[in-house]
């Protein structure tokens, strides 16, 4: 099964989690909402087994 925003659902089984990070807006603000744009903070990219960057990543390569 694949599941789109299931990283918020800690009970919910993985065998790999893909975060996708939009290339053009980045963090936003670095909030999570209903402060800023994010569902989970930045530092969530540190246990998902893989970053997807979605655009061109020129102006984010820095930041991960």
């Amino acid at each position: 099964m694949i599941s789109d925003d299931g990283l918020q659902h800690y009970k919910l089984f993985r065998d790999i989690e893909i975060a996708v990070v939009d290339a053009q807006r980045l963090f936003g603000n670095g909030m999570c909402f209903p402060a800023g744009p994010l569902r989970e903070p930045i530092s969530r990219l540190d246990s998902v087994d893989y970053v997807v960057v979605n655009g061109d990543n020129s102006a984010i390569k820095s930041e991960l």
